[in-house]
Protein backbone atom coordinates (compact mmCIF):
# COMPACT_ATOMS: atom_id res chain seq x y z
CA UNK A 1 0.00 0.00 0.00
CA UNK A 2 1.11 3.53 -0.74
CA UNK A 3 -0.10 6.68 1.00
CA UNK A 4 -0.36 9.82 -1.12
CA UNK A 5 -0.89 13.28 0.43
CA UNK A 6 -3.63 15.01 -1.57
CA UNK A 7 -5.76 18.09 -1.38
CA UNK A 8 -8.46 15.88 0.15
CA UNK A 9 -6.24 14.39 2.83
CA UNK A 10 -4.19 11.20 2.66
CA UNK A 11 -5.30 8.57 0.17
CA UNK A 12 -4.16 4.96 0.38
CA UNK A 13 -3.83 2.99 -2.85
CA UNK A 14 -3.66 -0.78 -2.53
CA UNK A 15 -1.41 -2.76 -4.86
CA UNK A 16 -0.79 0.03 -7.39
CA UNK A 17 0.75 -0.75 -10.74
CA UNK A 18 4.33 0.54 -11.14
CA UNK A 19 3.18 3.05 -13.77
CA UNK A 20 0.41 4.29 -11.51
CA UNK A 21 2.77 4.65 -8.58
CA UNK A 22 5.24 6.71 -10.59
CA UNK A 23 2.99 8.78 -12.80
CA UNK A 24 -0.47 9.21 -11.30
CA UNK A 25 -1.19 11.91 -8.75
CA UNK A 26 -4.72 12.76 -9.91
CA UNK A 27 -5.65 14.87 -6.89
CA UNK A 28 -2.34 16.43 -5.94
CA UNK A 29 -2.52 20.11 -5.07
CA UNK A 30 -0.67 22.58 -7.26
CA UNK A 31 3.03 22.59 -6.50
CA UNK A 32 5.49 19.99 -5.29
CA UNK A 33 4.79 17.26 -2.74
CA UNK A 34 7.30 14.79 -1.35
CA UNK A 35 5.94 11.26 -1.59
CA UNK A 36 6.32 8.39 0.86
CA UNK A 37 7.50 5.51 -1.27
CA UNK A 38 9.32 2.80 0.72
CA UNK A 39 12.16 1.11 -1.05
CA UNK A 40 12.94 3.96 -3.41
CA UNK A 41 14.80 7.23 -3.13
CA UNK A 42 12.66 10.30 -2.34
CA UNK A 43 10.95 11.69 -5.38
CA UNK A 44 8.93 14.79 -6.03
CA UNK A 45 5.61 15.05 -7.79
CA UNK A 46 5.00 18.25 -9.68
CA UNK A 47 1.37 18.94 -10.52
CA UNK A 48 -0.03 21.77 -12.58
CA UNK A 49 -3.12 22.71 -14.53
CA UNK A 50 -2.70 22.77 -18.30
CA UNK A 51 -5.87 23.94 -19.99
CA UNK A 52 -8.68 21.63 -18.84
CA UNK A 53 -6.42 18.74 -17.87
CA UNK A 54 -3.95 18.01 -15.10
CA UNK A 55 -0.30 17.45 -15.96
CA UNK A 56 2.12 15.72 -13.60
CA UNK A 57 5.69 14.63 -13.29
CA UNK A 58 7.48 12.36 -10.86
CA UNK A 59 11.21 12.97 -10.91
CA UNK A 60 14.31 12.46 -8.84
CA UNK A 61 15.44 15.60 -7.05
CA UNK A 62 19.10 16.16 -8.09
CA UNK A 63 21.69 16.52 -5.35
CA UNK A 64 23.54 19.20 -7.24
CA UNK A 65 22.40 21.19 -10.22
CA UNK A 66 24.02 24.40 -11.32
CA UNK A 67 22.30 26.75 -13.75
CA UNK A 68 24.42 25.75 -16.73
CA UNK A 69 23.30 22.11 -16.46
CA UNK A 70 19.85 22.74 -15.06
CA UNK A 71 17.95 21.46 -18.06
CA UNK A 72 19.87 18.20 -18.39
CA UNK A 73 18.30 16.30 -15.53
CA UNK A 74 14.76 17.32 -16.43
CA UNK A 75 13.26 14.50 -18.46
CA UNK A 76 10.39 16.35 -20.09
CA UNK A 77 9.25 13.15 -21.78
CA UNK A 78 8.04 11.94 -18.39
CA UNK A 79 5.36 14.59 -18.12
CA UNK A 80 1.98 12.91 -18.08
CA UNK A 81 -1.57 14.03 -18.79
CA UNK A 82 -4.21 12.55 -16.49
CA UNK A 83 -7.77 12.53 -17.76
CA UNK A 84 -10.67 11.91 -15.40
CA UNK A 85 -13.33 9.55 -16.73
CA UNK A 86 -16.91 10.00 -15.57
CA UNK A 87 -18.78 7.89 -18.10
CA UNK A 88 -20.10 4.53 -16.85
CA UNK A 89 -21.12 1.46 -18.74
CA UNK A 90 -24.89 0.82 -18.79
CA UNK A 91 -25.95 -1.32 -15.86
CA UNK A 92 -22.58 -1.23 -14.13
CA UNK A 93 -20.71 0.98 -11.74
CA UNK A 94 -17.35 0.65 -13.42
CA UNK A 95 -15.72 3.47 -15.34
CA UNK A 96 -15.46 3.29 -19.07
CA UNK A 97 -11.82 2.87 -20.00
CA UNK A 98 -10.73 1.13 -16.82
CA UNK A 99 -12.26 -2.16 -17.96
CA UNK A 100 -10.33 -1.96 -21.21
CA UNK A 101 -7.07 -0.70 -19.79
CA UNK A 102 -5.24 -3.74 -21.11
CA UNK A 103 -6.56 -3.21 -24.64
CA UNK A 104 -5.82 0.52 -24.49
CA UNK A 105 -2.26 -0.21 -23.41
CA UNK A 106 -1.83 -2.45 -26.47
CA UNK A 107 -2.44 0.50 -28.78
CA UNK A 108 0.93 1.81 -29.85
CA UNK A 109 2.06 3.65 -32.92
CA UNK A 110 3.52 6.77 -34.45
CA UNK A 111 0.12 8.46 -34.71
CA UNK A 112 -1.31 7.36 -31.37
CA UNK A 113 -1.21 8.93 -27.91
CA UNK A 114 -0.38 5.78 -25.91
CA UNK A 115 -2.23 4.85 -22.74
CA UNK A 116 0.28 4.15 -19.97
CA UNK A 117 -2.24 3.17 -17.33
CA UNK A 118 -5.93 3.28 -16.45
CA UNK A 119 -7.95 2.56 -13.36
CA UNK A 120 -9.93 4.06 -10.48
CA UNK A 121 -8.61 6.21 -7.62
CA UNK A 122 -10.84 7.73 -4.94
CA UNK A 123 -13.90 6.59 -6.86
CA UNK A 124 -12.86 8.34 -10.08
CA UNK A 125 -11.69 6.68 -13.26
CA UNK A 126 -8.56 7.91 -14.98
CA UNK A 127 -6.29 7.47 -17.96
CA UNK A 128 -2.59 8.34 -18.00
CA UNK A 129 -1.17 9.45 -21.34
CA UNK A 130 1.90 11.46 -22.33
CA UNK A 131 1.41 15.19 -22.46
CA UNK A 132 1.20 16.50 -26.05
CA UNK A 133 2.76 19.89 -26.75
CA UNK A 134 0.35 21.28 -29.32
CA UNK A 135 -3.35 21.95 -29.87
CA UNK A 136 -6.26 19.71 -30.82
CA UNK A 137 -8.01 20.07 -34.15
CA UNK A 138 -11.10 21.65 -32.61
CA UNK A 139 -8.98 24.48 -31.24
CA UNK A 140 -7.18 24.80 -34.57
CA UNK A 141 -10.49 25.11 -36.43
CA UNK A 142 -11.91 27.59 -33.91
CA UNK A 143 -8.82 29.79 -34.04
CA UNK A 144 -8.71 29.68 -37.82
CA UNK A 145 -12.38 30.63 -37.97
CA UNK A 146 -11.91 33.58 -35.61
CA UNK A 147 -8.95 34.74 -37.71
CA UNK A 148 -10.75 34.24 -41.06
CA UNK A 149 -7.88 31.90 -41.90
CA UNK A 150 -8.50 29.19 -44.48
CA UNK A 151 -6.64 25.91 -44.09
CA UNK A 152 -5.05 25.07 -47.45
CA UNK A 153 -6.37 21.91 -49.10
CA UNK A 154 -2.93 20.31 -49.01
CA UNK A 155 -2.65 20.84 -45.26
CA UNK A 156 -6.16 19.42 -44.72
CA UNK A 157 -5.15 16.35 -46.72
CA UNK A 158 -1.98 15.89 -44.68
CA UNK A 159 -3.72 16.30 -41.30
CA UNK A 160 -6.53 13.93 -42.23
CA UNK A 161 -4.20 11.30 -43.66
CA UNK A 162 -2.21 11.27 -40.40
CA UNK A 163 -5.43 10.98 -38.36
CA UNK A 164 -6.44 8.03 -40.53
CA UNK A 165 -3.07 6.39 -39.87
CA UNK A 166 -3.75 6.78 -36.15
CA UNK A 167 -7.14 5.09 -36.44
CA UNK A 168 -5.48 2.31 -38.46
CA UNK A 169 -3.05 1.69 -35.60
CA UNK A 170 -5.94 1.59 -33.12
CA UNK A 171 -7.86 -0.90 -35.23
CA UNK A 172 -4.74 -3.03 -35.73
CA UNK A 173 -4.76 -3.57 -31.94
CA UNK A 174 -8.37 -4.79 -32.11
CA UNK A 175 -9.73 -1.63 -30.48
CA UNK A 176 -12.64 0.57 -31.55
CA UNK A 177 -12.05 4.18 -30.53
CA UNK A 178 -15.77 5.13 -30.58
CA UNK A 179 -15.18 8.86 -30.12
CA UNK A 180 -13.12 10.03 -33.09
CA UNK A 181 -13.61 13.80 -33.44
CA UNK A 182 -11.48 16.96 -33.72
CA UNK A 183 -11.03 17.45 -29.91
CA UNK A 184 -9.50 13.97 -29.70
CA UNK A 185 -7.02 14.50 -32.54
CA UNK A 186 -3.93 16.43 -31.52
CA UNK A 187 -1.64 18.53 -33.70
CA UNK A 188 1.90 18.92 -32.45
CA UNK A 189 3.82 22.04 -33.30
CA UNK A 190 5.97 20.11 -35.77
CA UNK A 191 2.91 19.24 -37.86
CA UNK A 192 2.57 15.62 -36.70
CA UNK A 193 -0.90 14.38 -35.76
CA UNK A 194 -1.82 11.84 -33.08
CA UNK A 195 -5.16 10.34 -32.05
CA UNK A 196 -5.85 10.13 -28.34
CA UNK A 197 -8.52 10.15 -25.63
CA UNK A 198 -9.43 6.49 -25.25
CA UNK A 199 -11.96 7.14 -22.49
CA UNK A 200 -14.74 5.07 -24.05
CA UNK A 201 -12.81 2.76 -26.36
CA UNK A 202 -13.50 -0.97 -26.39
CA UNK A 203 -12.22 -4.12 -28.02
CA UNK A 204 -13.96 -5.30 -31.15
CA UNK A 205 -15.04 -8.43 -29.25
CA UNK A 206 -17.20 -6.44 -26.82
CA UNK A 207 -20.69 -5.31 -27.73
CA UNK A 208 -20.47 -1.52 -27.74
CA UNK A 209 -23.31 0.85 -28.27
CA UNK A 210 -24.63 4.23 -27.28
CA UNK A 211 -21.38 6.03 -26.54
CA UNK A 212 -19.81 8.84 -28.51
CA UNK A 213 -20.50 12.42 -29.48
CA UNK A 214 -23.60 13.62 -31.36
CA UNK A 215 -22.66 14.68 -34.86
CA UNK A 216 -19.94 12.02 -35.01
CA UNK A 217 -22.03 8.95 -34.09
CA UNK A 218 -22.63 6.51 -36.91
CA UNK A 219 -26.35 5.91 -37.66
CA UNK A 220 -26.16 2.28 -36.52
CA UNK A 221 -24.79 3.37 -33.15
CA UNK A 222 -27.52 6.00 -32.76
CA UNK A 223 -30.08 3.27 -33.49
CA UNK A 224 -28.69 1.04 -30.75
CA UNK A 225 -26.88 -1.45 -32.95
CA UNK A 226 -23.39 -2.75 -32.28
CA UNK A 227 -20.50 -0.52 -33.31
CA UNK A 228 -17.59 -1.85 -35.31
CA UNK A 229 -14.53 -0.44 -37.04
CA UNK A 230 -16.70 1.17 -39.74
CA UNK A 231 -18.35 3.28 -37.04
CA UNK A 232 -14.97 4.92 -36.45
CA UNK A 233 -14.70 5.53 -40.19
CA UNK A 234 -18.03 7.36 -40.13
CA UNK A 235 -16.65 9.60 -37.37
CA UNK A 236 -13.53 10.20 -39.48
CA UNK A 237 -15.82 11.38 -42.28
CA UNK A 238 -17.54 13.82 -39.93
CA UNK A 239 -14.11 15.05 -38.83
CA UNK A 240 -13.08 15.57 -42.45
CA UNK A 241 -16.27 17.57 -42.97
CA UNK A 242 -15.21 19.88 -40.12
CA UNK A 243 -11.79 20.38 -41.70
CA UNK A 244 -13.31 21.16 -45.09
CA UNK A 245 -15.74 23.72 -43.70
CA UNK A 246 -12.95 26.22 -43.06
CA UNK A 247 -13.54 27.64 -46.54
CA UNK A 248 -16.67 29.72 -47.05
CA UNK A 249 -17.28 29.88 -49.93
CA UNK A 250 -15.26 26.72 -50.67
CA UNK A 251 -12.82 26.39 -53.52
CA UNK A 252 -13.32 23.64 -56.04
CA UNK A 253 -9.80 22.38 -56.69
CA UNK A 254 -9.02 18.71 -57.36
CA UNK A 255 -7.85 18.00 -53.79
CA UNK A 256 -11.01 19.47 -52.28
CA UNK A 257 -13.22 17.61 -54.75
CA UNK A 258 -11.48 14.37 -53.85
CA UNK A 259 -11.77 14.99 -50.12
CA UNK A 260 -15.46 15.87 -50.48
CA UNK A 261 -16.11 12.58 -52.26
CA UNK A 262 -14.22 10.68 -49.56
CA UNK A 263 -16.15 12.43 -46.78
CA UNK A 264 -19.45 11.59 -48.49
CA UNK A 265 -18.64 7.91 -48.74
CA UNK A 266 -17.34 7.75 -45.17
CA UNK A 267 -20.66 9.15 -43.94
CA UNK A 268 -22.86 6.72 -45.86
CA UNK A 269 -25.95 5.68 -43.91
CA UNK A 270 -25.23 1.96 -44.20
CA UNK A 271 -21.87 0.56 -43.03
CA UNK A 272 -21.59 -1.61 -46.15
CA UNK A 273 -21.59 1.52 -48.33
CA UNK A 274 -18.59 3.09 -46.57
CA UNK A 275 -14.93 2.23 -46.93
CA UNK A 276 -14.70 -1.10 -45.15
CA UNK A 277 -11.39 -0.44 -43.42
CA UNK A 278 -8.61 2.11 -43.12
CA UNK A 279 -6.58 0.35 -45.83
CA UNK A 280 -9.26 1.22 -48.41
CA UNK A 281 -9.50 4.78 -47.06
CA UNK A 282 -5.75 5.32 -47.19
CA UNK A 283 -5.68 4.01 -50.76
CA UNK A 284 -8.26 6.63 -51.73
CA UNK A 285 -6.31 9.36 -49.96
CA UNK A 286 -3.16 8.20 -51.76
CA UNK A 287 -4.75 9.21 -55.08
CA UNK A 288 -4.64 12.85 -53.94
CA UNK A 289 -1.34 14.72 -53.95
CA UNK A 290 -0.33 18.13 -52.66
CA UNK A 291 2.88 20.14 -52.63
CA UNK A 292 4.02 21.67 -49.35
CA UNK A 293 5.66 25.09 -49.17
CA UNK A 294 9.43 25.00 -49.32
CA UNK A 295 11.75 27.05 -47.18
CA UNK A 296 13.52 29.76 -49.15
CA UNK A 297 16.85 30.84 -47.68
CA UNK A 298 17.38 34.59 -47.60
CA UNK A 299 20.45 34.56 -45.37
CA UNK A 300 22.00 32.31 -42.74
CA UNK A 301 19.66 33.82 -40.16
CA UNK A 302 16.62 34.40 -42.34
CA UNK A 303 14.17 32.26 -44.35
CA UNK A 304 10.84 32.62 -46.10
CA UNK A 305 7.94 30.17 -45.84
CA UNK A 306 5.56 31.31 -48.54
CA UNK A 307 4.74 34.93 -47.66
CA UNK A 308 6.04 34.55 -44.07
CA UNK A 309 9.56 35.81 -43.34
CA UNK A 310 11.34 34.36 -40.28
CA UNK A 311 14.47 36.00 -38.89
CA UNK A 312 16.83 35.18 -36.02
CA UNK A 313 18.05 38.45 -34.59
CA UNK A 314 20.24 39.59 -31.69
CA UNK A 315 18.89 42.61 -29.86
CA UNK A 316 16.93 44.06 -26.98
CA UNK A 317 13.30 42.92 -27.06
CA UNK A 318 12.22 45.87 -24.92
CA UNK A 319 13.40 48.27 -27.66
CA UNK A 320 12.16 46.15 -30.53
CA UNK A 321 9.58 47.50 -32.97
CA UNK A 322 6.89 44.97 -33.87
CA UNK A 323 3.10 44.91 -33.88
CA UNK A 324 3.10 42.21 -31.19
CA UNK A 325 5.75 41.18 -28.65
CA UNK A 326 5.67 37.85 -26.83
CA UNK A 327 6.50 37.80 -23.11
CA UNK A 328 7.50 34.77 -21.04
CA UNK A 329 4.77 34.67 -18.39
CA UNK A 330 4.02 32.74 -15.22
CA UNK A 331 0.63 31.36 -14.19
CA UNK A 332 0.00 34.34 -11.87
CA UNK A 333 0.65 36.91 -14.62
CA UNK A 334 3.13 38.70 -12.36
CA UNK A 335 5.90 40.34 -14.38
CA UNK A 336 8.64 40.15 -11.78
CA UNK A 337 11.37 38.09 -13.47
CA UNK A 338 13.34 37.75 -16.68
CA UNK A 339 11.90 38.96 -19.97
CA UNK A 340 8.57 39.86 -18.39
CA UNK A 341 10.16 42.18 -15.84
CA UNK A 342 12.27 43.87 -18.52
CA UNK A 343 9.18 44.48 -20.65
CA UNK A 344 7.27 45.88 -17.67
CA UNK A 345 10.16 48.16 -16.71
CA UNK A 346 10.27 49.59 -20.22
CA UNK A 347 6.58 49.50 -21.10
CA UNK A 348 5.03 50.46 -17.77
CA UNK A 349 3.13 48.76 -14.94
CA UNK A 350 -0.18 49.02 -16.80
CA UNK A 351 0.89 46.02 -18.90
CA UNK A 352 1.20 43.88 -15.78
CA UNK A 353 -2.04 45.25 -14.29
CA UNK A 354 -4.01 44.30 -17.38
CA UNK A 355 -2.48 40.82 -17.50
CA UNK A 356 -2.82 40.26 -13.77
CA UNK A 357 -6.54 41.11 -13.94
CA UNK A 358 -7.06 37.73 -15.62
CA UNK A 359 -6.10 35.99 -12.39
CA UNK A 360 -4.24 32.71 -12.23
CA UNK A 361 -4.14 30.93 -15.59
CA UNK A 362 -3.12 27.48 -16.76
CA UNK A 363 0.18 26.44 -18.25
CA UNK A 364 -0.15 26.85 -22.01
CA UNK A 365 -2.33 29.96 -21.74
CA UNK A 366 -1.64 33.07 -23.80
CA UNK A 367 -3.08 36.34 -22.48
CA UNK A 368 -3.13 39.39 -24.75
CA UNK A 369 -2.79 42.95 -23.45
CA UNK A 370 -1.93 46.33 -24.88
CA UNK A 371 1.76 47.19 -24.97
CA UNK A 372 1.94 50.36 -22.89
CA UNK A 373 5.01 52.38 -23.84
CA UNK A 374 6.67 49.57 -25.81
CA UNK A 375 7.09 50.00 -29.56
CA UNK A 376 4.24 47.59 -30.22
CA UNK A 377 0.45 47.35 -30.17
CA UNK A 378 0.14 44.18 -28.14
CA UNK A 379 1.95 41.95 -25.68
CA UNK A 380 1.16 38.22 -25.75
CA UNK A 381 1.87 36.77 -22.30
CA UNK A 382 2.71 33.10 -22.90
CA UNK A 383 2.91 30.56 -20.04
CA UNK A 384 5.17 28.30 -22.06
CA UNK A 385 7.16 26.38 -19.43
CA UNK A 386 7.15 25.55 -15.76
CA UNK A 387 9.68 23.52 -13.80
CA UNK A 388 10.72 21.35 -16.72
CA UNK A 389 7.31 20.93 -18.36
CA UNK A 390 7.03 22.78 -21.64
CA UNK A 391 4.17 24.20 -23.69
CA UNK A 392 6.46 25.90 -26.18
CA UNK A 393 4.71 24.74 -29.34
CA UNK A 394 1.22 25.16 -27.92
CA UNK A 395 2.04 28.71 -26.85
CA UNK A 396 3.83 29.54 -30.10
CA UNK A 397 0.85 28.40 -32.18
CA UNK A 398 -1.56 30.31 -29.96
CA UNK A 399 0.57 33.46 -30.21
CA UNK A 400 0.81 33.21 -33.99
CA UNK A 401 -2.88 32.45 -34.54
CA UNK A 402 -3.79 35.18 -32.06
CA UNK A 403 -1.64 37.64 -34.00
CA UNK A 404 -3.40 36.61 -37.21
CA UNK A 405 -6.80 37.21 -35.58
CA UNK A 406 -5.66 40.71 -34.55
CA UNK A 407 -4.50 41.37 -38.11
CA UNK A 408 -0.98 42.32 -37.09
CA UNK A 409 1.82 42.02 -39.62
CA UNK A 410 4.83 41.38 -37.36
CA UNK A 411 5.45 39.52 -34.11
CA UNK A 412 8.66 39.17 -32.06
CA UNK A 413 9.48 36.21 -29.80
CA UNK A 414 12.12 35.88 -27.09
CA UNK A 415 13.75 32.51 -26.38
CA UNK A 416 10.67 31.33 -24.50
CA UNK A 417 11.27 29.04 -21.54
CA UNK A 418 15.04 29.35 -21.47
CA UNK A 419 15.27 31.82 -18.58
CA UNK A 420 13.47 31.21 -15.31
CA UNK A 421 11.96 27.92 -16.55
CA UNK A 422 15.44 26.63 -17.58
CA UNK A 423 14.49 24.91 -20.83
CA UNK A 424 17.66 24.08 -22.82
CA UNK A 425 18.24 26.66 -25.57
CA UNK A 426 18.56 24.12 -28.40
CA UNK A 427 15.32 22.43 -27.42
CA UNK A 428 13.46 25.75 -27.27
CA UNK A 429 14.84 26.80 -30.66
CA UNK A 430 13.84 23.56 -32.35
CA UNK A 431 10.33 23.49 -30.86
CA UNK A 432 9.47 27.12 -31.57
CA UNK A 433 10.90 27.11 -35.10
CA UNK A 434 8.89 23.96 -35.89
CA UNK A 435 5.70 25.72 -34.75
CA UNK A 436 6.51 28.76 -36.90
CA UNK A 437 7.14 26.44 -39.86
CA UNK A 438 3.69 24.88 -39.35
CA UNK A 439 2.07 28.31 -39.12
CA UNK A 440 3.70 29.24 -42.43
CA UNK A 441 2.06 26.16 -43.98
CA UNK A 442 -1.31 27.63 -42.94
CA UNK A 443 -0.56 30.57 -45.30
CA UNK A 444 -1.58 33.45 -43.03
CA UNK A 445 -3.22 36.50 -44.58
CA UNK A 446 -1.89 39.17 -42.23
CA UNK A 447 1.25 38.05 -40.33
CA UNK A 448 4.21 38.60 -42.62
CA UNK A 449 7.21 38.70 -40.31
CA UNK A 450 8.25 36.61 -37.29
CA UNK A 451 11.43 37.70 -35.50
CA UNK A 452 13.26 35.67 -32.87
CA UNK A 453 15.00 38.28 -30.74
CA UNK A 454 17.90 36.81 -28.73
CA UNK A 455 19.77 38.54 -25.96
CA UNK A 456 23.33 37.43 -26.78
CA UNK A 457 25.55 36.04 -29.51
CA UNK A 458 25.66 32.50 -28.06
CA UNK A 459 21.87 32.20 -28.09
CA UNK A 460 21.69 33.63 -31.61
CA UNK A 461 24.24 31.09 -32.83
CA UNK A 462 22.22 28.20 -31.36
CA UNK A 463 19.03 29.43 -33.04
CA UNK A 464 20.77 29.90 -36.38
CA UNK A 465 22.03 26.31 -36.12
CA UNK A 466 18.46 25.15 -35.43
CA UNK A 467 17.34 27.09 -38.48
CA UNK A 468 20.05 25.38 -40.55
CA UNK A 469 18.82 21.98 -39.30
CA UNK A 470 15.30 22.89 -40.42
CA UNK A 471 16.58 23.82 -43.88
CA UNK A 472 18.48 20.53 -44.19
CA UNK A 473 15.37 18.55 -43.19
CA UNK A 474 13.46 19.90 -46.21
Amino acid sequence: MTTIPTSHGEVTIEAPSPVLLRNLRAVLPFGACQLSNPGEDPTYAIAMQCDEKEVYCIKQQPLECDRENAGRWMDIQHWMCVEALTTTWPGSGSFAGSGDAASDARVQGQHIVPVFDAGVVCGEGFLIQPYIDGIDLRELLERCHSADLVLPDGLVLDLFKQATLGVREIHAAGVIHRDVKPPNIFLRGDGSVVVGDFGISATNRRKVDGFGTPGFLAPEVRDGCTADFRSDLYALGSTLDCLLQTQLPPTNGPIRQGLRAIATRLQAELPRDRYQNTKELLAALGQLTATNLKLKEIAASEVEIGSLRVRVWRGDLTNYRADAIVSAANVWMVMDQGVAKALKDRGGVDIESEAHAHGKVAMGAVIWTFAGQLQAQYVAHAVSALDGAICLQRCALRCLLGAERRKVTSIAFPALGTGVARVPMRLAARRILDAIRLFGEMRPNHVRKVDLVLADEKAQRIWIEALEDMKEAE
